[in-house]
């Protein structure tokens, strides 16, 4: 997508259903040409409502580095949400797709600086599935990610 005011490009990817195909997830990154080099600017994930056609940004104002690495609960309540920063450990935030506050999760059980990759929810809501690579492919499993008040 191309925004002539705003001379910038949108790029649309890792688009994801929810489970019960109502809502699509994408993310969306734009860029700008600087000193004729096409440069990232900024990411949002936007949730798409496919029976009304009606868009909406996530607010993920805290979260400083959006990846591609999200996904939706089953319930379609909060979005796990991967912030990948250079020389850091990853950090996990669950944001609540109501209001966008969103909440930090201590990732425990898993090496600290390893690259991890979200692979879903269980069905139930209760646990997130995630991936690293550091040697060879490992897979964890968190659970009580939601805060007690959502529920």
């Amino acid at each position: 997508l191309y925004d002539e005011e705003k001379k910038v490009i949108s790029v649309v990817r890792d688009i994801r259903f929810s489970r019960d195909y109502i809502k699509l997830y994408f993310l969306m990154t734009d860029f700008k040409y600087v000193n004729k080099k096409l440069e990232p600017v900024g990411s949002r994930i936007m949730e798409l409502d496919i029976s009304t056609g009606q868009a909406r940004t996530i607010d993920t104002d805290n979260i400083s580095d959006l990846s591609s690495y999200f996904a939706c609960s089953p319930d379609r309540k909060n979005l796990a949400v991967l912030n990948k920063l250079e020389d850091k450990p990853t950090e996990m935030f669950i944001v609540p797709l109501q209001d966008g506050k969103s909440k930090k999760v201590e990732l425990t059980g898993c090496p600290q600086k390893a690259r991890l990759n979200i692979t879903d929810w269980s069905t139930d809501g209760k646990l997130i599935a995630f991936e690293t690579r550091r040697s060879g492919m490992e897979f964890f499993m968190m659970k009580n990610v939601i805060p007690e008040k959502q529920k």
